[in-house]
């Protein structure tokens, strides 16, 4: 095939495409932003799980108010005494996590994020490493089961060993 000729097939396969939105770059973008502009719900949930830790971690704690929902909740079951068994809305769970500083210097969070059969829960496995600012350390091993709804956190349920917490805060069962 000459130069000349397989220069004009080029042209004329480029133009044909074209016409059905493949030719050009623009229906490239077209194509590529549709791949890209709804993620999987399972990754934004894993991404807002993750941003949890992260927040408590580093204590930017504005971060909860863009990944839990308006009227979210945080169970603890195994609470006790004067803890609380709940933190109710989005401003209630801010509230409890923005005034841990006075409380600790540093919160430390290994964790591993299990996915489910149900893309909108999440099951994670974590140990929490805490320096309590009055001296000491608080340790503990969870578990935390998030469920989601329209990709926000619309419940988190925290299970902890209580008598790690009793030992570490001097508290009575």
């Amino acid at each position: 095939m000459s130069r000349k000729m397989w220069s004009d097939r080029r042209s004329t396969i480029k133009g044909g495409l074209g016409l059905f939105g493949f030719g050009a770059t623009a229906g490239f973008a077209k194509l590529q932003s549709i791949a890209t502009a709804a993620p999987a719900p399972r990754r934004t949930n894993r991404d807002s799980v993750e941003a949890y830790f992260v927040a408590l971690e580093t204590g930017k704690f504005e971060v909860l108010r863009e990944i839990f929902a308006e009227d979210a909740r945080q169970i603890m079951p195994y609470a006790f005494g004067d803890f609380p068994r709940s933190f109710d809305g989005r401003e209630g769970i801010y509230k409890q996590y923005s005034s841990l500083p006075k409380l600790f210097s540093k919160m430390s969070f290994p964790r591993t994020i299990y996915p489910t059969e149900n893309p909108n829960v999440l099951f994670v496995q974590f140990k929490g490493d805490i320096e309590i600012r009055a001296g000491g350390r608080y340790q503990n091993d969870y578990v935390g089961i998030f469920r989601f709804e329209n990709g926000l956190i619309k419940e988190y349920t925290e299970y902890f060993n209580p008598i790690l917490v009793s030992k570490a805060f001097n508290v009575p069962i």
